[in-house]
């Protein structure tokens, strides 16, 4: 399946969010790569940096799911948008929320921008060093 066929099937009450969102990634990180994959036994849209993975969107049975890698790397960065998007439950590289009004696009655009400033081919990088060690 492409993308577009997968946000083509996203039910009407969360079509134009994820659009929205998918376009704000690509926006605001263009060097990721949108592909169809399996995260976590879902399928969902996972934006790739070269060989490593940077995001990860999808619509589920119960909620919508943004994984970002870059909040991993930045806990301060996560904190904020904890607090700017109340409704919407986050975990360490994720946020979830069950209503595309949960996640404002204005602050998600924020989020974004904000994760594309970590540069998560270096972060990997130093990883992948220390896991070798």
């Amino acid at each position: 399946m492409k993308v577009s066929e997968y946000l083509a099937k996203v039910e009407p009450a969360r079509r134009k969010a994820m659009a929205a969102i998918h376009g704000i990634i690509l926006e605001t990180n263009p060097q990721v790569t949108p592909v169809m994959g399996k995260m976590m036994g879902k399928e969902m849209i996972v934006y790739n940096l070269g060989k490593f993975f940077v995001y990860g969107l999808a619509s589920l049975k119960g909620h919508m799911t943004l994984h970002a890698m870059p909040m991993c790397c930045a806990p301060p960065v996560r904190a904020k948008y904890a607090r700017l998007l109340p409704k919407a439950q986050f975990q360490v590289g994720c946020i979830n929320f069950k209503k595309a009004d949960d996640a404002p696009l204005e602050v998600a655009r924020l989020l974004l921008a904000e994760c594309a400033q970590v540069d998560m081919a270096v972060v990997m990088e130093k990883y992948m060093r220390k896991k070798e060690m």
